[in-house]
């Protein structure tokens, strides 16, 4: 009988000591779980801010790029308006010496 109990005294110490080390390997996984997810958070906020920064860049090129657009068509809408100022007035021009010859005849 003493025999038996100090064999389920073994048997009960061997089970709290499985017990103990399944319990702290539970916690061990846990705590790597906790830190896992805090590096994946860590991540998401990194690439978010890595995508703000992506899309201000794309903004400001767009800016600079409708800026340089606009000096452009500015300075074709400058060369038209000089090209028919230039045509106005040779045609006055032309008009001109035509009413001298028709003046002179």
């Amino acid at each position: 009988s003493e025999s038996e109990d100090e064999d389920v005294l073994r048997a009960l110490t061997e089970l709290e000591e499985s017990l103990s080390v399944a319990l702290l390997d539970r916690s061990d996984a846990l705590s790597q779980a906790v830190l896992l997810k805090v590096q994946v958070h860590e991540r998401d906020v990194a690439l978010e801010e890595m995508e703000a920064r992506v899309q201000n860049v794309y903004s400001l090129e767009g800016e600079k790029l409708r800026a340089v657009r606009e000096e452009l068509e500015n300075e074709r809408a400058e060369r038209e308006e000089q090209k028919d100022t230039e045509r106005d007035a040779r045609e006055k021009a032309v008009e001109e010496r035509n009413q001298m010859i028709q003046h002179l005849e």
